[in-house]
């Protein structure tokens, strides 16, 4: 199968798109190897700024370990993609598409695996919403979660019991602080409190395991307003993830730290 065979306009024109387990079911002709762990395949032609921004900058970044944990990564960067319902709590169905999808359908990654691969779908038209970049990072953050062994969040969570011992306000992304907006409201309620701290930890990984491989790639600037955890418990949690989750040789991910890698 060629490139041009791939996926043709018509197609991802069609009223419905391609979902994307169907494109993994024929796609591996088309899949252009990065290194031994990693392919990608992009929809549309990319120049070679977009393909360094797109492809390499995220991928040379991830820690050796990440590679180890979601081995035969296939990244699959979309126009759009879309959704009839939520594939997270519904099991609807993604589809690739060229046209850009009513913002009730609009989708922005979606993960497919077989016995072997892990195809991670990102829409790159949607950077008025989101950095692709965020895109990638978030939905590799959950693999990583799941492969993972539990030294990962065993330790993680003990951070996360000193910063709520110190009442701690904020965090490092929206969803999480919703979650720890809803532990913290859920004081006198035993058991319901279990239930959200369980997912306030989960959150918070989950959004700081994106910012630690963001912060690998790219020189980010964190939003200083009313909700944003404070800096130095930030920190913490980044270099534990540094510790756990080492990056690449040459890869530094403080700014003090750039005239030592290499």
């Amino acid at each position: 199968m060629s490139n041009a065979q791939a996926l043709s306009p018509a197609e991802l024109n069609d009223a419905r798109g391609v979902p994307t387990n169907e494109f993994v079911a024929s796609c591996h002709d088309v899949l252009i190897p990065i290194n031994e762990q990693v392919s990608y395949f992009s929809v549309e032609p990319l120049d070679e700024k977009e393909r360094q921004r797109l492809v390499f900058d995220p991928i040379s970044a991830l820690p050796p370990k990440v590679l180890s944990l979601v081995p035969n990564m296939r990244l699959v960067l979309v126009p759009f993609l879309a959704t009839e319902a939520s594939p997270e709590k519904d099991g609807g169905t993604v589809r690739i598409s060229f046209a850009e999808p009513p913002a009730d359908k609009r989708w922005f990654s979606d993960y497919q695996r077989t016995e072997t691969e892990h195809y991670i779908f990102v829409a790159i038209r949607s950077d008025d919403y989101f950095d692709s970049h965020v895109l990638f990072y978030q939905a590799l953050a959950s693999r990583i979660m799941e492969h993972a062994d539990g030294q990962l969040a065993e330790m993680f969570n003990l951070l996360l019991d000193t910063e709520l011992k110190k009442n701690a306000h904020g965090e490092v992304n929206e969803f999480a602080w919703l979650c720890k907006k809803d532990l913290l409201a859920l004081a006198a309620d035993a058991e319901e409190r279990q239930r959200c701290l369980e997912a306030y930890r989960a959150a918070a990984l989950a959004d700081t395991l994106a910012l630690y491989l963001h912060g690998l790639c790219c020189d980010i600037d964190l939003d200083n307003g009313p909700k944003q955890l404070a800096s130095r418990y930030i920190r913490l949690r980044l270099r534990l993830l540094k510790d756990l989750l080492p990056p690449p040789k040459g890869v530094a991910l403080f700014p003090e730290e750039l005239a030592t890698t290499g």
